[in-house]
């Protein structure tokens, strides 16, 4: 029985060894520092350099979009005035019996 016991807790004790040693590892590893997380954040990647292509391309797109404004735009008129007097104007214009 004794044996049996000895050999119960040296297994339990190894195991534990292993699961200290990769907490002791864990916790004496060097944090990097403030001035390291941040030069890591701005450092060149294929990430970094599509999301610039992205916005070029979205840059070069709103250019040539607005590039020649349309005439509600000229006249200092939102897209949603030039809209609402369109419709106003329809209005206006048509019979007011539309059953009939």
């Amino acid at each position: 029985m004794k044996q049996n016991l000895r050999e119960w807790m040296l297994r339990q004790d190894a195991e534990a060894e292993s699961r200290l040693d990769a907490l002791r590892a864990r916790v004496l590893t060097p944090k990097p520092s403030m001035a390291e997380m941040v030069i890591a954040l701005f450092r060149p990647t294929g990430a970094w350099a599509a999301l610039a292509i992205v916005w070029i391309v979205l840059l070069a797109a709103n250019h040539a979009v607005n590039r020649e404004p349309s005439a509600p735009r000229r006249l200092g008129i939102s897209a949603a005035g030039a809209a609402l007097a369109s419709l106003l104007r329809n209005e206006a214009t048509a019979p007011l019996d539309h059953h009939s």
